[in-house]
């Protein structure tokens, strides 16, 4: 079997680290690794459990040698190299907004519609990280017909990456905020990204559109808000679902523990601590009242919000072009 050739474009960032991680949990021998970021990281060494990785600078001809990528980066530096990556031939997962609401690229939440993915793929997106953990669950309540959902989200401060880390670590310091317009470490801010004309904010916008594209269903109504909260890692999603008709709370509870990696929390409430450098989707507080199921979920952001969906995306990518090689071979 030859080795993927696999380019880790936004290496030094959280989630590129926690990538590099994963990879490195999974001791799979199968990857030849090439990492890329920004001009001010090149040169610079990552060490990952035992060992060290040279960073090099982003450029056109970065994919020259390259068979898939998965980006970590900022929207703008996606729509700039995504493009030349897949003029290469590169297969790409792409964790970043840049394309999720294109028509032709699939958007994919492993254990939800990661049924989609097939060999044909070229370019496939990573939904929003508070998106994944909480798509999960409700893909699997599909059959009692959903109408309508309400979604609060709770997200720490590692979903603004290291700025935000270091914002709440700086407060708690007793130092000004630099990267939040408030002292994150002694309120929550409940606006993330910045307000449209009707005062719905990137974030909630983009939530309300990756559920309706996931599910394939814009009948049914989504509202959002979106809080930042004195939290270091782990999101949490209160989520409220109108169903059609009645269902048994029972049947849900059932449905939610056949789900793979996610952990019905009964006894227990679901907490950021909980949840915190694990990849487990812990929900519980359910509550039936008449149509409307409510419960919250919490999952670590960079983890199951990004790394390891784009992990197991990458593989099961890999596990179809394999089969379909060994069938051509077969014929």
């Amino acid at each position: 079997m030859e080795k993927i050739k696999l380019a880790i474009v936004g290496a030094t960032g959280l989630v590129g680290q926690t990538f590099l991680h994963i990879l490195e949990e999974q001791n799979n021998s199968n990857f030849e690794i090439q990492l890329f970021a920004s001009k001010k990281s090149k040169g610079k060494k990552l060490k990952i459990n035992h060992k060290y990785y040279i960073v090099h600078e982003l450029d056109e001809n970065s994919f020259d040698n390259v068979t898939h990528a998965c980006f970590f980066t900022n929207e703008d530096v996606a729509k700039k190299y995504i493009p030349i990556a897949l003029k290469k031939n590169v297969k790409v997962i792409d964790n970043s907004s840049a394309f999720r609401n294109e028509n032709d690229v699939p958007l994919i939440a492993y254990y939800a519609n990661d049924y989609l993915l097939n060999k044909e793929n070229t370019l496939i997106s990573n939904p929003n990280c508070c998106v994944i953990q909480s798509i999960v669950p409700i893909y699997a309540l599909r059959k009692y017909n959903i109408k309508k959902i309400i979604v609060n989200t709770y997200q720490s401060v590692s979903g603004s990456g290291k700025k935000g880390i270091d914002d709440l670590i700086r407060c708690r310091k007793g130092l000004m905020p630099i990267f939040y317009q408030s002292d994150i470490s002694f309120t929550c801010i409940p606006l993330i990204g910045k307000e449209n004309i009707n005062h719905i904010s990137t974030e909630e916008e983009k939530i309300m559109n990756e559920y309706k594209k996931i599910l394939n269903n814009s009948n049914i109504e989504i509202y959002a808000t979106c809080v930042r909260v004195p939290v270091m890692f782990s999101h949490g999603v209160s989520c409220q679902i109108e169903f059609s008709n009645d269902f048994d709370i029972n049947d849900i509870i059932k449905d939610l523990e056949n789900i793979p990696n996610v952990i019905y929390c009964d006894s227990i409430v679901p907490t950021s601590i909980l949840s915190c450098k694990n990849d487990k989707i812990y929900i519980g507080r359910l509550r039936k009242q008449h149509n409307n199921l409510l419960f919250y979920c919490v999952a670590d952001n960079v983890r199951v919000g990004a790394a390891n969906n784009s992990y197991l995306l990458l593989t099961k990518l890999i596990e179809l072009e394999e089969e379909n090689e060994r069938k051509s071979k077969e014929n």
